[in-house]
């Protein structure tokens, strides 16, 4: 029988099923590739030369590139110079057929930052299984590693406290027995830690005892923490007399779960500074406890906890402050302005140092704005590999003692300008200077107020306000003001018509007259040509000789002037008892007399005053036009400041 030939399928049939699939396959892709490119995660595929071949746009979106930057480049463009061996043997394990999951590796953007990525790779083959390159899908993990690392350093710190903290730490279960305890413990008791760990409660403690720490225990699940005194069995058999502070341990649903106890040897009198739940709490006891400023640092520089005491001094809230470096939180610098956090900046080296700190002198800002003058201890804290961990500084308030070399150093200063002021006298060093006095109602100079200086020995002008303190203090401003009657002699000998300020030692040195009238006979001076002016301050102290003063050289013609009028309360007898003819109007109630209701009352009170006693108004101290015209409306007669004309150097004929 003839074999049956098979039935043949129809042409037009095979190459409609063969489109077909080829369009079935077309859609995969580009469904596949759209996945690919729209992707979170970084996928990147490379040529068996490690040459970039695909870059999605997480990719983009994870280091920076865009994809026509990187395309037939080096996937060696994205890897930290000391990883590049790395990635080419990981590289040639792909494509020997390993599949590599979850491989932790660093990666370098475009901007240069290393961040933290977690690989997924594998080899890419063509239709007939050949391995032609291999791609990689990147996620990046530097938000997770850094929150692990913050964790595992928070753990670390609170351990290394913990362990080295002086009072005893002993931590049971819910069974009662030992699951922590620090060296301190031990030692008290005689043992070692591992010698304690996994001992019941009842090997440390007699019956008594047992008794009253379960009483605790029994307080703690109805949330009361407790303070008790029990005997602790040593393991030499003596008896430690000591004092426990116990909280209950809570586990993650928020059950107790065992106990925690501070343990504090009371034959030695060392007490337990607080009440503990957490051993964030013990260090909280300890620093809030201190007079002095303590701040924590972390590993970057940043303040991690603030005491009390550095709330205090320095006006903040720990929230204030948390966070910040000691620069931006404090700004500091002995000039009082917000300094950079350079290289420079003795706060940054706190962060920087691997070794003790130590500054004498150094000014925070507090929050008012005011300075605080500290001086700063800084210790460095270590991980448990031996490796930095932030430090801890502490700080106290030096204010007082600044106060102190501050007043030491004026006095010095002043010693010092003993001899430079009669150096200056005997070299003829010392200047008059003239600041004019105007007539309000002609414009015109009238007088001149003389003013005293002093030219160093490189010529250089030296204000009256560095040395006159230092006169009047030691005795030597009787010197200046006979020196300065002198010159004003020779003044109106030529006509000039001048003020002199006599000081309070002036006016009770009985030889002065004498000296004033001789040295106007002398230069054939007009005596009318010369006005003295003197401060309600001096007449008070020396108001018996400054009437005897005034009476005699009134006599011979020369005038008063009483100065800084409205300080006191004193003057108005003075006008009536001393041959007053201006009263100066003190300049704070000039400067601020556009605004101010009572300066104007002030002033406008002078002048009827002044005219029911016949005598002439002067203000001091005019600094603008405005102030100028006021001035007139109140019918001042004389005014002198900045505005009318600076103090100049004279030159005697």
């Amino acid at each position: 029988m003839p074999a049956r030939t098979a039935q043949k399928m129809p042409l037009t049939t095979i190459v409609s099923e063969r489109r077909s699939s080829a369009r079935k396959a077309r859609d995969q892709n580009e469904r596949a590739g759209q996945i690919v490119a729209f992707a979170t995660d970084a996928i990147i595929s490379k040529d068996r030369a490690g040459l970039i071949t695909s870059w999605n746009l997480g990719a983009e979106r994870l280091y920076g590139y865009r994809e026509e930057e990187v395309l037939r480049h080096p996937i060696s463009l994205i890897v930290p110079e000391d990883l590049k061996g790395e990635e080419w043997e990981l590289l040639q394990r792909v494509l020997e057929g390993e599949h590599i999951e979850h491989y932790e590796t660093l990666r370098q953007r475009k901007d240069d930052t290393i961040i933290n990525v977690s690989l997924t790779l594998f080899a890419l083959r063509d239709t007939v299984g050949e391995i032609v390159g291999a791609a990689s899908i990147a996620h990046d993990t530097s938000r997770r590693i850094a929150a692990e690392q913050e964790l595992r350093q928070s753990e670390r710190l609170h351990r290394q406290i913990l362990e080295s903290a002086a009072e005893g730490i002993w931590r049971i279960d819910a069974e009662l027995v030992t699951d922590y305890a620090n060296p301190s413990i031990a030692e008290m008791l005689g043992y070692t830690v591992e010698e304690m760990l996994g001992s019941h409660l009842s090997e440390f403690l007699d019956e008594e005892g047992m008794s009253t720490a379960r009483g605790s225990i029994e307080r703690q699940s109805r949330g009361i923490n407790d303070r008790m005194e029990v005997s602790l069995l040593c393991k030499d058999g003596a008896v430690l007399p000591a004092q426990l502070s116990v909280n209950a341990v809570l586990d993650d649903t928020g059950e107790i779960c065992g106990n925690l106890a501070i343990v504090t040897d009371i034959s030695r009198q060392r007490q337990t500074e607080t009440h503990l739940r957490t051993t964030e709490k013990f260090l909280a006891g300890v620093t809030e406890s201190m007079e002095e400023g303590l701040l924590t640092l972390d590993v970057d520089g940043r303040i991690a906890t603030v005491n009390h005491a550095a709330k205090d001094m320095l006006g903040y809230e720990a929230a204030d402050l948390i966070g910040r470096t000691l620069c931006e939180g404090l700004g500091c610098g002995r000039d009082g302005a917000q300094r950079c956090a350079g290289p420079r900046c003795p706060l940054m080296a706190i962060h920087s140092s691997l070794a003790p700190v130590h500054i004498d002198d150094e000014v925070f800002v507090r929050k008012d704005g005011a300075r605080l003058p500290v001086s700063i201890r800084a210790e460095p804290l270590g991980d448990e590999r031996g490796g930095p961990a932030g430090h801890i500084v502490v700080f106290q308030d030096i204010s007082e003692l600044k106060t102190t070399q501050q007043q030491a150093r004026r006095e010095l200063d002043e010693l010092s300008w003993i001899g430079r002021l009669r150096d200056a006298m005997d070299e003829d060093r010392l200047v008059l200077a003239g600041q004019p006095i105007v007539s309000l109602n002609s414009g015109e100079v009238v007088r001149q107020e003389l003013l005293v200086r002093l030219r160093d020995r490189e010529g250089a002008l030296v204000m009256p306000g560095e040395f006159l303190p230092a006169a009047e203090r030691f005795g030597l401003i009787c010197d200046l003001d006979r020196w300065v009657v002198s010159q004003a002699a020779r003044l109106a000998a030529q006509g000039k018509a001048v003020n002199v300020n006599l000081s309070a030692c002036s006016l009770a040195d009985a030889k002065l007259a004498d000296l004033i009238e001789k040295l106007l006979a002398e230069a054939h001076a007009d005596p009318k040509l010369i006005t003295f002016e003197i401060t309600e301050t001096a007449l008070t102290e020396h108001l018996e000789p400054a009437s005897r003063f005034t009476a005699r050289m009134a006599t011979l013609g020369c005038e008063f002037a009483l100065d800084d009028f409205g300080t006191g309360y004193g003057a108005f007898t003075y006008l009536k008892t001393l041959p007053i003819k201006y009263l100066k109007i003190d300049i704070e109630f000039v400067r601020d007399l556009l605004d101010n209701k009572a300066s104007q009352h002030l002033v406008s009170a002078t002048v009827q005053l002044a005219r029911g006693f016949g005598q002439k108004t002067v203000a001091e101290g005019v600094e603008d036009a405005e102030t100028f015209e006021r001035l007139r409306e109140l019918e001042i007669d004389f005014v002198q400041g900045y505005y009318l004309g600076h103090p100049e150097v004279l030159t005697l004929d």
